[in-house]
């Protein structure tokens, strides 16, 4: 994890490999309308993991309160200058890893989209275990695992069981580890203490194979 952090770091602080995005996933957000008769729009929404700080524009628009925790420093200075704008922001709810107060049942909706597999199996699960707690009974969250054929898996050496560590074909991100569920029933087996409303997987395949983008998605709700 000390090399992801710093990898990611170095990818914020220096804006590499296109990283600042100037615009929210556009299947966060399709998921996020599908589903927001279930999302307590007047709660707290947390973004874990939140890089650039483009989904969490979107979030703070739909989203009494939003909040956000990441592993890099860099990462929190982007967002603090680019929610600013916004009525809602509160700066000191963005936050470095590590230095968030008790968050138990704090969160109406947690969204984690494309960063919890920037782990090992022991990493994710103590990541997923942390979000339930954070979640409110009845809290949804909304997440993503790379799948077996995304890039980043393609492009990487397997080191355990799910577990690869990046090579220099993606150089920004050598070194960084990734786990890959090998399908959907391990998948969801990660999350099974949620009530499953939605999964699946959403891929862009491109000619390409060092191109291909492939996560499974959740959407679930704490019981």
């Amino acid at each position: 994890m000390d090399k992801n952090i710093a990898n990611w770091d170095d990818i914020y602080s220096n804006n590499k490999a296109g990283s600042f995005l100037s615009y929210p996933n556009e299947n966060l957000v399709t998921l996020f309308f599908q589903n927001r008769k279930d999302i307590n729009l007047n709660g707290r929404c947390l973004d874990y993991g939140f890089g650039s700080a483009n989904n969490a524009e979107f979030l703070i628009q739909h989203m009494q309160e939003l909040y956000g925790i990441e592993i890099s420093e860099s990462s929190v200075n982007i967002a603090k200058n680019r929610l600013a704008k916004f009525g809602n922001f509160n700066p000191a709810n963005f936050l470095v890893s590590g230095s968030e107060p008790n968050l138990t049942g704090h969160f109406d909706l947690i969204v984690a989209w494309q960063m919890l597999y920037y782990n090992d199996k022991q990493g994710l699960l103590a990541s997923i275990a942390k979000l339930y707690e954070w979640l409110k009974p009845g809290g949804m969250l909304l997440c993503t695992l790379i799948t077996p054929r995304d890039v980043k898996v393609k492009n990487a050496k397997l080191i355990d069981v799910d577990t690869y560590v990046i090579d220099g074909r993606i150089p920004t991100q050598e070194g960084c580890k990734v786990f890959s569920p090998k399908n959907e029933q391990e998948f969801l087996g990660l999350f099974d203490r949620l009530e499953v409303i939605d999964c699946g997987y959403y891929e862009r395949a491109s000619s390409l194979s060092e191109n291909t983008a492939s996560e499974y998605y959740l959407v679930a709700k704490k019981k």
